[in-house]
């Protein structure tokens, strides 16, 4: 197949999502009582399931293949076609593996929370002939 996609970290998920759990246990044991620490759980908790609703429906994505790269955010699909590509670079920061494109006209366009191996870059950076 010629066409590289990219997994969603779903650690990332399930971590933001226990750590939305936790903080609504917190608050609703009454072991502290910061409605700031409540928001922040029901923030965290909604964020996590929506996401995960997103990527299960296949609305939320990012492909890569000779004609470019094509991401779904939601409910739009946009595209980054492989003219316009100059590199593609990824480097793992606290919340994942980041995908970095950078275009000719110097705009760039960041993948956060995506896992990307090395091989997959490679494969990709063949694809795009870069």
């Amino acid at each position: 197949m010629h066409t590289v996609d990219l997994n969603s970290n779903k650690i990332l998920l399930l971590i933001s999502f226990s750590l939305g759990l936790f903080c609504l246990v917190l608050v609703n044991f009454e072991l502290v009582t910061f409605q700031l620490l409540k928001w922040l759980g029901l923030v965290l908790v909604s964020c996590s399931v929506i996401v995960a609703t997103l990527q299960q429906k296949n609305k939320l994505f990012v492909h890569i293949d000779k004609a470019g790269i094509s991401y779904g955010i939601g409910f739009t699909v946009r595209y980054i076609h492989q003219e316009s590509i100059e590199s593609i670079s990824s480097h793992t920061s606290l919340f994942g593996d980041v995908l970095t494109v950078r275009t000719r006209d110097n705009s760039v366009v960041r993948f956060y929370a995506w896992q990307v191996s090395e091989a997959d870059l490679s494969k990709a950076e063949r694809l795009l002939a870069l």
